[in-house]
């Protein structure tokens, strides 16, 4: 094994903790595949295997890494994981139909600016509970870039606090559940600041604003990002199939039905990033879109349906905890009856599966 000298290895250590979204040492000796005792004698003699965490840090700011200049987060992401063109525009669509801020669509995506590094970080990403931790960070973000007239880098460093005291509150947790509430909240946080050039980028090529409005960001829009934001899920099982109700049900929704079918692969292959296709426009034109809905209803309406997507359906008590959960989020404590949006989207579905079933037909 070899190791070089550093006056500040300890430093060093904390950092690469920090950016593997870990807090003690006994974690990152089982990354590094090495005994929590060699850790302890790399800060005691001065030294370490510098390509051994750079191995495990794959794109990290090795100037950060060393000296804590630079970017403490991940390089950007420089494409999307896939064509996201059709699910925006059904984000536009939704947010249009319930009379609320059409800009939100452009963060409809945020789920798939974010790029686990272990597998075990799949449990943030498809829960539909955890949405309202990745907007808060989004949010909070975004409110400190413009604060600081769209600096990235001030925008990093004066996240490096929250970061901070996120950590601590994970090593100070006195149980799973509390540690895992604070993990997954600095894993929103690290995320989302690792893909923030991106997250700003694709504003600007969807609105024409060279920043996210303020007034997006406010509580008066909230619902807007979290109806566009449900709206990209609910397309998004179409493609793929997602544990939305984990952990109180492990079934995964997604369009079983349609998938036995098509040619799911040629389904997929058309939403590559490489791919320029537009299936949506088909659709946009329709009449179903001439109707006006509750924005608090089609979001009950939305995650009615994802339920029954589930294979087998998930329980009903499930869904209604976690709609309760989500509206609560939103400030909103009193019944809503779905029926006309429930419709509406049954209506949607029959539209959307009989396109693929037309493009895609085995």
């Amino acid at each position: 094994m070899s190791r070089t000298k550093y006056n500040n290895c300890e430093e060093i250590i904390s950092r690469a903790k920090s950016f593997l979204g870990i807090t003690t040492n006994k974690d990152l000796a089982g990354l590094l595949n090495i005994s929590e005792n060699s850790i302890s004698t790399w800060k005691k003699r001065g030294s370490l295997d510098i390509g051994k965490i750079l191995l495990k840090c794959e794109g990290i700011d090795q100037n950060w890494l060393l000296t804590g200049q630079g970017n403490s987060n991940q390089k950007p992401i420089t494409n999307p994981k896939k064509n996201d063109k059709n699910h925006i525009h059904f984000a536009q669509k939704i947010l249009k139909i319930c009379q609320l801020d059409e800009r939100a669509a452009g963060l409809a995506n945020l789920p798939y600016f974010i790029r686990p590094k272990y597998d075990h970080h799949n449990i943030f990403i498809q829960p539909l509970s955890h949405l309202p931790d990745m907007l808060e960070a989004t949010i909070h973000i975004l409110t400190i870039l413009n604060e600081q007239k769209h600096d990235e880098q001030k925008t990093h460093a004066l996240m490096e606090t929250t970061l901070k005291s996120l950590q601590q509150d994970m090593q100070n947790s006195t149980n799973y559940m509390e540690r895992y509430y604070y993990h997954r909240k600095y894993f929103f946080y690290q995320q989302i600041l690792s893909g923030l050039k991106d997250i700003s980028e694709q504003f600007n090529s969807i609105n024409g604003e060279t920043r996210v409005s303020q007034s997006l960001l406010g509580k008066e829009n909230e619902a807007s990002l979290f109806l566009s934001c449900i709206s990209f899920i609910y397309f998004s099982l179409w493609l793929a199939p997602r544990q939305l109700f984990f952990p109180m049900s492990t079934f995964c929704s997604g369009a079983w039905n349609l998938w036995e079918k098509i040619d799911y692969f040629k389904l997929l292959e058309e939403f590559s990033p490489e791919s320029e296709a537009d299936f949506f426009s088909e659709i946009r034109d329709n009449s179903i879109w001439n109707e006006q809905l509750d924005h608090f209803s089609l979001i009950k309406a939305m995650i009615i349906r994802m339920g029954e997507m589930g294979s087998p359906p998930i329980p009903y008590s499930i869904i209604d905890g976690t709609l309760r959960e989500l509206l609560r989020f939103l400030g909103l404590n009193e019944y809503k009856r779905a029926d006309v949006e429930l419709e509406f989207l049954k209506n949607y579905e029959f539209q959307q599966t009989e396109l693929f079933i037309k493009l895609f037909k085995k």
